[in-house]
């Protein structure tokens, strides 16, 4: 008797087991679910902002978010105090019917660091010839030696930026610049030649990855203070519908990028190495943007 009744009672726990994992996995199922109806489309842009008014990014025209429109009155205000043309921005956005919405645009600049030599058209500053384009040239006389400066631009190849938007700072506790590893041991990492000392060693950066160093200065001994492993960060965008603005280049694995990223283009028959280009496709596995 009791051996059935223990029979019983293990059926009866084994049954209620089932009808947990079954409820737990459609309610895993529903949130999925939520996410992607939220979520049904991953798209991501890198460029360079034209025009505020309208939003022009590289060439194409994007509508504000409908509910940050709507839900503040002084949105447009707020997007160009904290936006200039030139700027380098990263736009997540939704494709609609008639127009691409944006749903997240942020700053997306290559470098901020001290001028270590002025020329006629162009500046030094962290061993990057950041080369000065015409429209900038008015507020360029003001630049001098030790002056601090934050560049949006391209990479037109390493340890060479072609500037879109210059901004003098005040000095800075921490500067940074982002770019491909050129060289990489237990003490220092480098940027094109621009070397930096460790503050503690890394684990997860070999050279040619592209990283964002946020870096101290301290008696002309340049350290580092955060290390952004870029690469391995933009393998999460696996999936995502991708448009990048900038320059062709040819790794040392023979493959083509554009400069500043580590997306391999599938497709590089008609492309020349140094010209501009804006690359769309589909993130694959291999950090691959598939364009055929």
């Amino acid at each position: 008797m009791i051996k059935i009744l223990f029979s019983k009672f293990k059926k009866l726990i084994l049954i209620i087991i089932s009808l947990l994992a079954f409820i737990s996995c459609s309610e895993i199922d529903k949130i999925n679910k939520t996410i992607l109806e939220r979520n049904p489309e991953r798209n991501i842009y890198f460029g360079i902002i034209d025009t505020l008014q309208p939003l022009i990014v590289s060439g194409i025209e994007f509508k504000k978010d409908k509910f940050n429109s709507n839900r503040k009155k002084n949105y447009d205000l707020e997007l160009n105090q904290i936006f200039e043309v030139g700027q380098n921005v990263i736009i997540n956005y939704k494709k609609n019917i008639d127009d691409l919405e944006v749903v997240k645009i942020q700053s997306d600049n290559l470098l901020l660091g001290p001028v270590s030599y002025v020329g006629e058209t162009e500046l030094i500053i962290l061993s990057q010839r950041v080369i000065i384009s015409d429209y900038l040239l008015r507020g360029y006389s003001k630049i001098i030696p030790g002056h601090w400066i934050e560049v949006s631009g391209f990479y037109e190849k390493e340890g060479k930026i072609l500037a879109t938007n210059i901004k003098l700072k005040p000095s800075q506790s921490f500067g940074y610049i982002k770019g491909k590893v050129s060289q990489l041991d237990k003490n220092i990492i480098s940027i094109g030649k621009q070397v930096f000392k460790f503050r503690s060693p890394i684990t997860s950066t070999v050279s040619g990855d592209i990283v964002k160093i946020v870096f101290t200065l301290d008696d002309d001994l340049y350290k580092t203070f955060e290390i952004e492993n870029l690469s391995n960060k933009y393998i999460n965008l696996l999936d995502y519908n991708i448009i990048i603005d900038g320059f062709v280049f040819q790794g040392d694995d023979k493959k083509y990028r554009i400069s500043g990223f580590p997306f391999i283009i599938y497709d590089s028959n008609q492309l020349y190495e140094g010209e501009r280009v804006k690359i769309k496709g589909k993130i694959i596995p291999g950090s691959i943007i598939d364009n055929k």
